[in-house]
């Protein structure tokens, strides 16, 4: 009886391990979702003038191109 008892309380414990396991796996992969969207939004706002910067400054080397080289462009 008492070898009964014993696998029920094993079972239990292994059942109750394997939620939680199954629980924090779930939330393992909320948080790195919920991290990684913070991340690219701060990029984006912290990162709008250097991408505008940039886009100018490209512009302007390809007007210069276009002086230098207009049969190309």
């Amino acid at each position: 009886m008492t070898e009964l008892i014993n696998k029920l309380e094993i079972k239990k414990i292994y059942y109750f391990t394997q939620k939680m396991q199954q629980a924090t796996q779930k939330i393992d992969i909320f948080c790195s979702a919920i991290m990684l969207q913070a991340w690219r939004r701060m990029n984006y706002v912290f990162n709008k003038k250097e991408i505008h910067s940039t886009l100018k400054k490209t512009a302007g080397q390809l007007s210069a191109l276009r002086t230098v080289l207009p049969c190309v462009f």
